[in-house]
């Protein structure tokens, strides 16, 4: 199950758990993600799940910090 995250009504991710990892779309059009640790791929060609052209995976708990600035540009868009 896809779960999506609204801010003044307007999905700006979503999250799909999995066994291992949590998969993350972003809902930007490509080219206005700041990713300069490049954890996201460009998915604006192809199908998936959730909103937008970005999607990262999470499998640890590494950058906590660095993953929520990615969700929040999607929020403040």
């Amino acid at each position: 199950m896809v779960i999506g995250f609204k801010h003044k009504g307007k999905v700006c991710a979503d999250v799909l758990v999995l066994k291992s990892e949590l998969k993350f779309w972003i809902n930007l059009k490509f080219g206005n993600l700041d990713d300069p640790k490049k954890l996201s791929r460009d998915i604006s060609n192809i199908g998936q799940w959730g909103n937008g052209d970005y999607e990262f995976r999470v499998s640890d708990t590494a950058n906590p910090e660095y993953i929520m600035s990615l969700i929040k540009q999607a929020v403040n868009y």
